[in-house]
């Protein structure tokens, strides 16, 4: 198990688009304590945190990592996909980040050909619905033309 941050350290200076300061960086609520493989996929958005109710589940979103099991372990991350995330109590993260990772993410899967082009999923309604919330209209705004700006790259 190691911590892990949910925004990347290197990008400190975007928080800003969450309404955080580069400060809040190394806030407990912008970390998570993950297995090994876990934090290096959901590093490279292989896989993804989306929210199911009031909880967030582990959603894998490249197939060909599914049967692969987590080193110690005999999970597969199959065995994983929709699993449900443990939080220390009180320790809840920044609900905005783990949306903007979601989002992120499933843009990813749509580039590598995990998801196709018109499969828009429920996890990802749900994480905009969310981040309507988290943030106010202008740091939306920032947030969906960051969003889209790295859509193109």
């Amino acid at each position: 198990m190691q911590n892990t941050h949910i925004w990347p350290h290197n990008k400190r200076d975007t928080l800003v688009l969450v309404d955080l300061q580069p400060s809040d960086i190394d806030d407990p609520r912008n970390a998570l304590r993950l297995h090994e493989d876990i934090e290096y996929y959901l590093d490279r958005f292989h896989l993804t945190l989306v929210p199911s109710g009031t909880d967030f589940v582990l959603k894998v979103l490249d197939s060909t990592i599914q049967t692969s099991k987590l080193k110690g372990r005999s999970e597969t991350f199959g065995d994983l996909d929709g699993r449900k995330l443990r939080l220390p109590s009180g320790k809840i993260p920044w609900q905005r980040l783990l949306v903007t990772h979601s989002i992120q993410a499933h843009q990813k899967a749509r580039e590598k050909g995990w998801l196709t082009e018109d499969q828009f999923t429920q996890a990802e309604t749900t994480a905009q619905d969310l981040m309507e919330f988290s943030v106010d209209d202008g740091a939306q705004d920032r947030l969906k033309r960051f969003l889209n700006d790295r859509g193109d790259e």
